[in-house]
């Protein structure tokens, strides 16, 4: 990885932790020898996306950079660019992913658009193949600076359980067609409330 770039998930490989993937601004690197060295396998800029394994089956990882979706079946070795029902690069400024044990097919992204609000949560029920649109119209932002904080989690024991953050948490229970709010950023002296600027969630 060359001096001077952004970095920004780096994950391991569940049973050989010789293997890591690191997302960066100058493209997606992985080592397989516990990070002696380290190869480009994928360019573009992942340092605000996400990388992850496929749950139980490492051979699949899902990445993202700002508007493209990719998957891998060789454990990291190439990519592919999947665009079914994501077909919105040209509207989108970033891009993150998550995916669960509870359903290992289920592969959900939340998206931005080119003004920085929300574009929407999607989801593939068969691996990152194809994707629907799941959202409605909640601004769960409530903001336009998710280019700068924003989070997703889904629940390792529901796979129709998902989280978002920017502002504020928002949690889904049908895959993300209806929302709550769980906290409120501008009440510092109330029960739930979180600083506003929600980088990470994770179970």
């Amino acid at each position: 990885v060359e001096t001077g770039n952004q970095a920004g998930d780096l994950i391991l490989h569940p049973t050989n932790n010789q293997i890591l993937l690191c997302a960066t601004s100058n493209g997606l690197y992985r080592t397989i020898n516990g990070g002696t060295t380290w190869t480009q396998e994928q360019t573009g800029d992942f340092s605000q996306g996400s990388v992850r394994f496929k749950p139980n089956d490492p051979t699949i990882v899902y990445a993202t950079t700002k508007n493209r979706f990719y998957k891998s079946t060789n454990t990291g070795d190439t990519f592919t660019n999947i665009t079914s029902g994501l077909s919105i690069a040209a509207q989108t400024n970033r891009m993150i992913l998550d995916v669960t044990p509870a359903d290992n097919t289920y592969v959900y992204v939340l998206s931005i658009n080119g003004s920085n609000a929300l574009n929407g949560i999607y989801r593939s029920t068969n691996g990152g193949t194809n994707w629907t649109k799941t959202s409605g119209t909640t601004d769960i932002f409530e903001s336009i600076q998710a280019y700068y904080d924003l989070a997703l989690a889904v629940s390792p024991t529901n796979a129709d359980e998902i989280y978002t953050g920017c502002l504020n948490v928002w949690k889904s229970t049908n895959g993300g067609t209806t929302v709550s709010k769980l906290n409120s950023w501008s009440n510092p002296t109330g029960p739930s409330y979180t600083h506003a600027d929600i980088h990470y969630l994770g179970f």
